[in-house]
């Protein structure tokens, strides 16, 4: 199939108005730093709330805090399911458990 050369994607003008996330929320595993980190912010420019999660709980509350009002920390460990259902509980959202 030939290419017009034009891409939803590469358009700024578009990318400028729409947030496509407004209004989520996401779980992040291991978004302190690395890949995690940097998918975060991807969701956060894109309008979602975000919970970093991750084993060490304070390098989580600081990159939350330095990714501002859209993100908070959340300690996990990916090996313990205590530990993700705990995670998870805590970063849904309060309407998510009234909804049938």
């Amino acid at each position: 199939m030939p290419s017009t050369g034009a891409s939803l994607y590469s358009s700024n003008e578009w990318m400028g108005k729409m947030k496509r996330l407004e209004g989520k929320s996401a779980l992040i595993t291991g978004s302190a730093r690395g890949i995690g980190r940097t998918f975060a912010q991807a969701y956060i420019r894109e309008g979602a709330t975000v919970a970093i999660a991750d084993i060490n709980l304070e390098r989580a509350q600081a990159t939350a805090a330095e990714m501002g009002p859209n993100a908070y920390a959340v300690e996990m460990d990916v090996t313990d399911q205590q530990s993700i259902d705990g995670a998870i509980a805590r970063s849904s959202p309060p309407q998510a458990s009234s909804i049938s």
